[in-house]
């Protein structure tokens, strides 16, 4: 029997080896072995756990062996590598797909990136604001509003429409200028604290009126002048992590499929009459090496990897399409978690 320090290797010897290993009796070996193998599940009364596991159609090469810990508690290990053949080829179909949608999907984000619209926030709003008082002042300026000043209601409620001082006599030039007025001001209806600020001001012509409006509208652009750089600064770097991206994707998905996976199961006899399974793991090898996948696996199909391991054996649930597909999608964010993502939210598109 082969002894090991538990803690140590239990991640890692009983997938890759272990040093510290030394031999035992093939007598010892066969008891404990069989212990496990002859083991009857629910799952199926008429087969033993070594009748399923010796001879599943998902994986090949089964091995037993005989362990202990660093306290001396006897233990079996079985592992098994999935089959290659049909099994491994659907599960690179799916892998190949996982690669595909996801380059797809990074591509159609580039021109989205490079056209998207300036957002529009308050500055650039007030700064379209502004600028339109501005304008309308502008056109105020080359007429003559003599009859309205001091004449008309003040201040102007929630809409640009003026009217006579009740008790006012008005004549037909005040009539006129008083349409002409309302005409011109009439596009500033959603204007209505700007107007109060700045418009109604200049009408009574509050010296400096139109200097400080000229001069908020320049602190406006320059401001949202630099929001856009900014913005646009932005945009690009999402442009080049996308393209470095998919870039990164096309490189890995032509060797995605050089990869082998064995499955390991690990009983406890402390009491032999009553083996314990303790442990369920997945080591992957592929040209990086060797490395414990079980994480993986876990993310894309739950703790049902581990905790459902047997009866998925018995019921050949890793030559289903859902387990296929879990089983690539746990490849391919192994394959790629170096990679440097584009975080969508934070870019415009």
């Amino acid at each position: 029997m082969k002894t090991i320090f538990y803690t140590v290797c239990i991640s890692s010897a009983l997938l890759l080896g272990c040093d510290d290993a030394t031999s035992t009796t093939a007598k010892t070996v066969s008891q404990d072995i069989l212990r496990v193998q002859g083991l009857i599940y629910d799952y199926d009364r008429s087969v033993t756990l070594g009748g399923v596991l010796n001879h599943r159609k998902d994986c090949v090469s089964p091995t037993w062996e005989t362990l202990t810990d660093e306290q001396e508690r006897p233990l079996v290990v079985y592992k098994c590598q999935l089959a290659k053949g049909a099994l491994q080829n659907a599960i690179n179909h799916d892998l190949n797909n996982w690669y595909q949608t996801t380059i797809d999907g990074m591509t159609k984000f580039i021109p989205r990136f490079a056209n998207a619209e300036t957002p529009k926030t308050d500055s650039t709003l007030e700064e379209q604001r502004l600028t339109q008082v501005l304008q309308v002042i502008t056109t105020l300026s080359q007429h003559d509003w003599s009859l309205l000043r001091d004449n008309v209601d003040q201040p102007y409620a929630m809409t640009t429409p003026i009217a006579f001082n009740a008790g006012y006599t008005t004549s037909e030039e005040a009539e006129r200028q008083l349409k002409a007025w309302n005409t011109l001001t009439e596009t500033l209806n959603d204007h209505a604290p700007d107007v109060g600020l700045y418009l109604l001001p200049w009408l009574n012509q509050t010296e400096n009126v139109e200097a400080m409006l000229r001069k908020k509208v320049s602190e406006l652009q320059q401001h949202n002048a630099n929001a856009l750089t900014q913005f646009r600064h932005q945009q690009n770097e999402a442009i080049q992590i996308t393209e470095q991206y998919i870039t990164d994707l096309k490189r890995a998905q032509q060797n995605a499929h050089d990869w082998s996976i064995t499955q390991v199961f690990i009983w406890s006899l402390v009491n032999p009459e009553k083996p314990v399974l303790t442990h369920v793991l997945y080591n992957l090898e592929d040209k990086q090496g060797q490395e414990d996948f079980t994480p993986m696996m876990e993310k894309t199909l739950s703790r049902l990897a581990r905790t459902d391991a047997v009866a998925w054996a018995y019921q050949g649930k890793l030559e289903t399409p859902k387990i296929i597909n879990g089983i690539a999608k746990a490849l391919f964010y192994y394959q790629t978690q170096s990679f440097q993502k584009p975080d969508i939210a934070r870019y415009q598109y």
